[in-house]
């Protein structure tokens, strides 16, 4: 039983995202600092897809959620307890409840241009505006970026209204009003938890295409509209 109460780590990974319409440029880059906040952790049982989480066994949850910054190489964030797996049960997936919103900073290669985060804000509707005063890297700041109201994003995420009870958009979908999305991806194998024989789960990513260029021209002037929070890469492993 000395492992029943082991903390699962894991460094959680995210989705994204394109407002819904198509862009003249569309590039990623890296990103180089990646924050979001993570409601709720469940596990989803056999017969689960990207598109469903069956009978999902919360074992971590916040009303207030947790704040991670996912751009710290080699970082691990607590979030879950592993002793509140139920026993017994086969779970082939994993579902985040998590914020639509991210602060995000970083620059791109546009083809003519290399435009940089810190300009205005993005909302549901509309990317984050780009910078053209920054001059060098260290100067991208900080930006506030959402994953925005649309289709097509992926069966993997959709939104909901309420991280417990609340309506959920069809998988794929983003709408809006909805605060909070649920992302899910397929565990590296089934896990069934025995008494006494917890693994620690955890959640690898990579930021390479983590920020995301999205506009109808390559510059970089303050007043266009053109970041978006980029869909990093998804691993895992049982330890």
């Amino acid at each position: 039983m000395r492992n029943l109460f082991k903390i699962i780590i894991f460094s959680f990974v995210s989705v994204f995202i394109l407002i819904g319409k198509t862009f003249a440029v569309n590039v990623t880059g890296k990103a180089d600092t990646y924050k979001n906040t993570v409601h709720l952790m469940q596990l989803c049982e056999v017969g689960s897809t990207l598109a469903e989480c069956k009978n999902p066994a919360t074992i971590g949850e916040s009303t207030s959620g947790k704040t991670m910054d996912l751009s710290v190489r080699g970082s691990a964030h607590a979030f879950g307890n592993a002793g509140l797996i139920p026993p017994g049960r086969t779970f082939t997936h994993g579902q985040v409840v998590m914020s639509r919103t991210f602060t995000i900073s970083g620059s791109i290669a546009t083809g003519s241009a290399t435009c940089f985060t810190g300009g205005a804000a993005g909302t549901l509707s509309q990317p984050g505006m780009s910078d053209n005063a920054a001059e060098n890297l260290s100067a991208a700041a900080e930006q506030t970026l959402v994953a925005g109201n649309g289709t097509g994003n992926g069966d993997d995420i959709n939104s909901t209204s309420a991280l417990a009870g609340g309506t959920d958009a069809v998988a794929g979908t983003l709408s809006a009003g909805h605060n909070f999305m649920k992302v899910r991806w397929e565990l590296v194998k089934p896990i069934t938890v025995s008494a006494g024989q917890i693994p620690t789960m955890t959640i690898s990513f990579d930021l390479s295409n983590a920020l995301r260029f999205s506009s109808d021209t390559a510059t970089c002037a303050n007043d266009n509209p053109a970041f978006l929070p980029g869909k990093p890469s998804i691993s895992n492993t049982f330890e």
